[in-house]
């Protein structure tokens, strides 16, 4: 599936369809063949809807971790008075 350079090496586009694949495929379960077969703008799309997953993800974890720090720096200065 790839353009080989002299050197054997695959092409700069196709290392670029490859890592994309590879995102899909991991994030989402799906297989090689059917991230492969997709279009660019569909792959595309999906590499923004898996960004905009992680980023909410991120964000809530995130809060969590602000929240936990809170509750025991609350704890904390309870315990010092």
């Amino acid at each position: 599936m790839g353009v080989a350079s002299p050197g054997g090496s695959v092409s700069r586009l196709s290392a670029q369809i490859y890592r994309e694949a590879a995102y899909i495929a991991y994030h989402f379960g799906w297989g090689r063949k059917e991230v492969l077969e997709m279009s660019h703008r569909e792959r595309q799309r999906w590499l923004r809807e898996i960004g905009r997953i992680n980023e909410e993800v991120n964000a809530a974890s995130r809060r969590r971790g602000e929240a936990l720090l809170k509750s025991r720096e609350e704890r904390l200065e309870a315990g010092r008075m």
